[in-house]
């Protein structure tokens, strides 16, 4: 039964490592065989490693998680680099530790933990135990979450990096020292406790930098914000100069028809019957009407077509203000695609769907774009526009406010045509 206690053992090591990669590196979604095939090749590799006894190769199993954190990794190359550091380091770390006290314990040497008897059953039992203890603990955090910049990433990496050669120095030494050496067991310990702080400190600054980022966006959409409310003014100007038009009209083609001439009724209704000063929106929001005649007016002197499909609006799916801004950031990234095509494109057009099914609220928006023009920065979307920091934000606060209230969006390019995916839940 032995061999069967070690490969179980080996199996259970695995799938600690296929937890941690899963809760830590942000890993696309995937079907759940993956970690499994993940879960049975580390458990070959460590295997094959057993049966070479040679200790100082375990962490070539290691390579294992990191190649598949980096296949379906979803951040930043140096935040996966950095949680498998991590596991390697928990590993190391561990085996030093628990086969010091138990030699310290039972005076037995380290050959005799390698050997088939109950020495090497409470050294697995408690190495085991305590890398459960360490993943469990250190993969649970907080959320998944890598924002520090690359600069500040490489510091923590080479940090760990650094505690990780001594951690490994000090299973060196266990492993070829026969006699007690309690110092390497204190040295691990401190290497552990340095490496726990480490992550504690480099998931401190991540939330800093996640503070930070959303006051920049609170700023931003403040300004924003402003933005909308002084078009609104200028909507509410025009609606005034609208209505002293019409009555102007209306008291010309009163005039008229007291003249009483033959072409008198003619003339008072092709006086009447022209609509174009009047506003085109009326979706059941005085703001969403504002915005889009405001955006409109901006198609119309660039030469965008716009195609609008309306639904009711006298409910919103989010509060008023954060509907109108992320519907304006929407309608601006779509003008600014279009803006970016070559002089003489055919196409210029920008459509924009509200529908509601049931309790889902549907947003699309397609714009034509010239696909050389898309900057991306990971997942990330750039602006080109000649202010970064002010219009910079678009895509991400669009996703900020649809997450916040528990929806999905999703950014699609196909061809020359970008398109923006937006579902909402609707409260009855």
């Amino acid at each position: 039964m032995w061999p069967v206690f070690e490969i179980g053992v080996n199996l259970f090591q695995a799938s600690l490592m296929a937890y941690f990669v899963n809760k830590r590196c942000n890993l696309r979604n995937h079907p759940v065989w993956y970690d499994i095939a993940l879960a049975m090749t580390i458990t070959l590799a460590i295997c094959g490693t057993n049966a070479l006894q040679s200790p100082l190769l375990d962490n070539a199993v290691l390579l294992i998680p990191l190649v598949y954190s980096l296949w379906l990794r979803q951040t930043k190359i140096l935040a996966s680099v950095f949680w498998c550091v991590v596991l390697c380091f928990i590993f190391t770390v561990d085996a030093t530790i628990t086969s010091g006290a138990i030699t310290l314990l039972t005076n037995s040497s380290w050959e005799d933990m390698l050997r088939q008897n109950d020495v090497r059953v409470l050294y697995i039992i408690s190495a085991n135990l305590m890398h459960t203890l360490l993943i469990a603990g250190l993969g649970n955090l907080g959320p998944r979450r890598h924002i520090l910049s690359a600069g500040i990433t490489i510091c923590f990496l080479l940090s760990l990096l650094i505690q990780f050669v001594v951690a490994a120095c000090f299973f060196s030494i266990r492993v070829s020292v026969s006699e007690i050496t309690p110092t390497v067991t204190y040295g691990s310990i401190g290497a552990l406790a340095a490496m726990i702080l480490t992550v504690l400190f480099y998931e401190m600054m991540i939330r800093q930098a996640e503070k930070q980022r959303r006051l920049e966006l609170e700023a931003q959409t403040v300004l924003l914000a402003e933005n909308h409310q002084e078009e609104i003014r200028s909507i509410y100007s025009n609606m005034l100069s609208t209505q002293h038009d019409l009555r102007h009209r209306i008291t010309v083609a009163e005039k008229i028809l007291a003249a009483n001439g033959a072409c008198a009724p003619q003339e008072a209704i092709d006086l009447l019957k022209d609509t174009k000063v009047l506003n085109e929106y009326i979706t059941g929001n005085v703001a969403m009407d504002a915005i889009l005649a405001s955006k409109t007016a901006v198609m119309q002197e660039a030469g965008i077509r716009f195609d609008f499909y309306p639904v009711p609006l006298n409910k919103l799916p989010l509060p008023e203000r954060q509907f109108i801004v992320m519907i304006s950031n929407i309608l601006d990234n779509a003008i600014e695609g279009v803006m970016r095509l070559p002089a003489g494109s055919a196409s210029k057009e920008i459509k924009l769907l509200l529908s509601r099914n049931w309790d889902i609220f549907s947003i699309v928006c397609e714009n034509n774009m010239d696909p050389q023009t898309i900057i991306r920065n990971g997942n990330t979307f750039v602006s080109s526009k000649k202010d970064p920091a002010v219009h910079g934000y678009g895509t991400r606060n669009i996703r900020k406010i649809v997450e916040d209230a528990g929806g999905l969006v999703d950014y699609v390019i196909e061809g020359q045509t970008f398109t923006v995916k937006i579902l909402l839940p609707m409260e009855e």
